[in-house]
């Protein structure tokens, strides 16, 4: 009878232990606007940390703008500084690796646990963050400007293994686009140091309906990235785009070409330009 009831503290013990290592954290941030209308917030959540993609995951709480989800992730140690991305890539050697958004920390040791830094903005009590939050959403290049960054980091280590977690709150200007619009990406992120691995994928931020808007109003005369290469009529290409929209069309009125659409239209349309 003892032996029995000691098997049975034993498993109870394990069961604790693993229940508590699956435990995280998280964080939210506020949002402004610099007098353009963003889309909707979009909410998209990326799937917890599975022994296949090295404990690093992230989610979006908040993104006016429409980004790609990632399809991988990894952390590494650059001559002493550390960048964070989450890319469209199968690996680290993928010749197709494109990133959607990176956090790069230029001066690892001036990091502290729980507390929040900043860059740009209005904020002149905080720390200043000792580097960038960058965002590329699977293009090459970017003209996606961060004007204002809040970032706390919820668990902090600078060896390899060590966990770097946290929360960031960031707004930036889109300059691909003649209004220049500002959004606003909320997240929660944790990446594993020294380590990379490929994430289930999500579903698309992009509405379902939003491919056949174009298609039925806009491909006759523009083209868009890689989704529209054709540019039948010869008209700029729509991509990285989307800021433009509320400037051309009005919500159930004739607009651009005599074309109505609603909010809703507008809204997918504009999702779709910038993911492209």
């Amino acid at each position: 009878m003892q032996n029995i009831i000691k098997i049975i503290l034993i498993c109870c013990v394990m069961t604790a232990n693993i229940t508590l290592s699956g435990c995280g954290g998280g964080g939210s941030g506020e949002t402004q606007n610099s007098g353009v209308t963003a889309p909707s917030v979009i909410t998209s959540t990326s799937p917890p940390p599975t022994p296949g993609n090295a404990g690093n995951s992230y989610s979006l709480t908040e993104d006016t703008y429409g980004f790609q989800n990632a399809t991988f992730m990894s952390a590494t140690d650059s001559n002493g500084s550390f960048v964070l991305r989450a890319a469209l890539a199968s690996s680290m050697t993928d010749p197709n690796f494109a990133d959607v958004f990176r956090i790069d920390i230029q001066q690892p040791a001036m990091i502290n646990e729980n507390v929040t830094y900043v860059l740009g903005g209005t904020d002149t009590n905080s720390p200043q963050f000792p580097g960038d939050i960058l965002f590329f959403n699977g293009q090459k290049s970017t003209l996606l400007n961060t004007t204002s960054v809040n970032i706390t980091f919820t668990s902090y280590g600078t060896n390899s293994g060590d966990v770097v977690a946290g929360s960031f709150a960031v707004q930036f200007e889109d300059q691909n686009s003649a209004v220049r619009p500002v959004y606003s990406v909320n997240g929660d992120f944790r990446f594993v140091l020294n380590t990379s691995g490929v994430l289930v994928p999500t579903p698309s931020p992009v509405p379902a309906t939003a491919s056949g808007e174009y298609d039925t109003n806009c491909a006759s005369c523009h083209s868009l990235g890689n989704y529209d290469t054709s540019s039948a009529g010869g008209a700029p290409d729509l991509s990285l785009k989307g800021g433009e929209i509320p400037g051309i069309f009005t919500a159930g009125s004739p607009s651009h070409n005599n074309i109505t659409l609603s909010a809703t239209e507008i809204h997918d349309l504009m999702i779709l330009l910038n993911a492209n």
